[in-house]
């Protein structure tokens, strides 16, 4: 059976309905493919289309999940949504109400229209489903968990009226134990306080890594008044009531250039808290009620990793599995699970332990990657490695920062050494280095290790109750005598993020921290996310090299090819670049009351950039003809040419080589 699943709203590049809706809403677009009850294939539509957390239907990353399997739309069985119809219709009636002209198009047809546009005929309306986005996540944790039998925590923003949710898996089948109020929703809360300390929607684990630097006990009392745990497993969490306490009690929100103050560290740390204590209150009741000693979770909180770990050392039970794809992205997946169940597919939903969380597309053969690599001279050099692991560790032993990009991209948020930036874990500096060369973000952001499987017991303090700790979806401690090895994932409490990495699970990875453990005795890398600080993380040769040339980055190795920045590129090479506004960005002007001005932006956000004029002018023109052609018009060309730079670097203008541009 052939399950596709899906995740995301319904506009796209050429029919973007229901117009001007923010990034947040319906967010994670997704596709995950599921052929006789094994995942196959699935992707975030970010990683293509390059829009952070995009919402546009997944379109992209329908048709790679297809082609992954060598199937059309045709061939599918089913095609499964992520949240329940009626549900998913009055959202969209919602937002006809704000435009009377907006025709109302119900979001059967629009899936029907979005994959046939795009991947041509043969899906009919009844072979599309609707499934309950707690459901979803459920489903995913729950199967891909492998457990014979668990209690299932659902603990996200919300679903269609819930925002915490149990269930009970046995048999392959999820029983609905209690769903919990929206109003009181846990996700909601800790994005309130995200905002609050000046970051975005989808930026809570920055206050998760910004809380170990903060005392609880100064706000505790504060947002105490907050919660009410009741009996039978209830609570009360006045999330709507919080930022007006914040404000009474005399705090200022941080905005996001400011800089930090211990009163938000202290301020995280006492949200954390209140976190944990609402999840331990419902966690241990329903442990008790449903007489269940294993535990899957899921949705956006189950990223809180901070908190997983201290579950774990809870010993509340005797096993936990967090799925690597918690967040709206992996509802895909687990819509694809419940859909297949329902229709009797393989197994009927029996749990197995998910195979690999490497589902996402390849990099391709390689002379396809030569030719990718070629495109972009002499803006790098290149050369193919006779022993690439070996290669690698020598320069990561030797103070190198090397992006790292191999085989299938993660499925999920984080970088599982597929595509990943790596360096020494033994100097603090180097966390410092990453940070702020590379990432462009705040020097506290701790950085993970990847640790050999056989290796990660001598260097953490792995708690006794059983996990998979090869998803980075727990924090653990460092052994004390260790700390001074790993000084740049090592965080200010003593904790680290780790990824236990086997031979079985990623070969190529492990051999390369093998390597490196032999040349310095640490068999541990700093891993984190290739991408900087304004992109999703990277997918193909072109977005890695993007990267490399925009940041402070100067070795990448894709595949058996190690990469390197060229020691200087002239303007003409420069000019040869073919520019492009992303879809996801607009060139506007803005006239007020002050005047006028031109300003480039992403669409559904304020984020923006004022630009020259004629800058704004070229990237309007701009059709498919190089820079150095489109130059020829305007009259300052040095300082067109080095806005069009810092607009690349934050990925508000696309530059590619002409024989790869779209």
């Amino acid at each position: 059976m052939r399950i596709l699943g899906l995740s995301g709203l319904f506009g796209t590049e050429q029919d973007d309905y229901p117009p001007r809706v923010p990034t947040g809403f319906f967010h994670d677009a997704a596709a995950a493919l599921v052929v006789d009850g094994v995942a196959v294939a699935a992707v975030e539509e970010e990683r293509l289309n390059r829009e952070k957390h995009t919402n546009k239907f997944p379109v992209l990353a329908a048709a790679a999940c297809l082609n992954e399997a060598g199937l059309t739309v045709g061939d599918l069985d089913g095609v499964a949504y992520f949240f329940d119809e009626e549900f998913t219709d009055q959202e969209l009636h919602l937002e006809c109400l704000k435009d009377a002209k907006l025709p109302f198009r119900p979001s059967r047809q629009l899936i029907k229209e979005r994959l046939t546009t795009a991947l041509g005929p043969g899906l009919t309306p009844e072979r599309i489903h609707f499934v309950p986005h707690h459901l979803t996540h459920a489903a995913a944790a729950f199967r891909d968990s492998g457990f014979e039998d668990s209690l299932v925590a659902v603990i996200d923003g919300n679903g269609e009226a819930e925002g915490v949710s149990f269930y009970e898996g046995r048999q392959g089948r999820l029983t609905l134990l209690r769903g919990y109020e929206r109003r009181h929703s846990l996700g909601h809360f800790y994005a309130a306080v995200t905002r609050f300390i000046g970051y975005q929607d989808f930026d809570e684990y920055k206050v998760m890594g910004l809380a170990s630097y903060g005392d609880p006990e100064r706000f505790g009392p504060l947002l105490s008044g907050l919660l009410r745990l009741e009996p039978a497993g209830d609570y009360h969490l006045d999330v709507a009531g919080l930022p007006k306490l914040l404000l009474d009690s005399g705090l200022v929100p941080r905005r996001s250039r400011e800089s930090f103050s211990q009163t938000y560290a202290d301020l995280a740390a006492a949200s954390q808290h209140l976190l944990e204590q609402a999840a331990d209150h419902l966690l241990g009741y329903w442990r008790e009620t449903a007489g269940l000693d294993r535990l899957a979770m899921a949705g956006g909180v189950a990223q809180n990793t901070t908190y997983n770990g201290r579950l774990l050392a809870s010993g509340t039970f005797s096993e936990v599995f967090v799925h690597p794809a918690s967040h709206d992205a992996g509802s895909a997946l687990g819509a694809a699970y419940e859909v297949e169940r329902r229709l009797g597919g393989e197994g009927e939903g029996t749990p197995r332990p998910l195979r690999s969380p490497y589902l996402g597309p390849g990099l391709g053969p390689a002379d396809a990657i030569e030719r990718q690599l070629d495109a972009w001279r002499p803006h790098i050099t290149w050369r193919r490695m006779e022993r690439p692991t070996t290669e690698t560790a020598s320069l990561l032993a030797g103070g190198e920062v090397v992006a790292w990009v191999q085989g299938r991209s993660e499925f999920g948020p984080r970088a599982l050494g597929n595509r990943s930036i790596l360096a020494d874990p033994r100097e603090a500096a180097n966390r410092d280095r990453v940070n702020l060369l590379v990432k462009k973000r705040e020097e506290y952001r701790p950085l993970a290790p990847s640790v050999l499987e056989e290796a990660a017991e001598d260097l953490f303090l792995i708690p006794g109750t059983q996990a998979d700790h090869g998803y980075m979806g727990f924090v653990v401690g460092v052994r004390p005598e260790r700390r001074a090895d790993l000084g740049a994932v090592t965080h200010t409490d003593g904790t680290a993020r780790i990824q236990r990495v086997s031979r079985s699970a990623n070969p190529r990875y492990h051999e390369l921290i093998r390597e490196f453990g032999l040349l310095t005795g640490v068999p541990v890398l700093l891993n984190t996310s290739f991408n900087n600080h304004a992109e999703p993380i990277v997918q193909d040769v072109d977005d890695a090299v993007t990267t490399l040339l925009t940041t402070g980055l100067s070795k990448l190795v894709v595949d058996d090819y190690l990469v390197e920045c060229a020691a200087s590129a002239p303007d003409e090479a420069f000019d040869r670049l073919v520019p492009r506004v992303p879809a996801f960005c607009q060139v506007e002007t803005v006239v007020n009351a002050r005047g006028s001005r031109v300003a480039i932006r992403r669409r559904n956000s304020t984020y923006g950039v004022d630009v020259d004029p004629e800058t704004a002018a070229l990237l309007v023109a701009a059709t498919g003809a190089p820079l150095g052609e489109l130059l020829l018009s305007i009259s300052r060309q040095d300082v067109v040419r080095k806005e069009i730079q810092t607009l690349w670097e934050e990925r508000l203008v696309s530059l590619r080589p002409a024989t790869e541009a779209p």
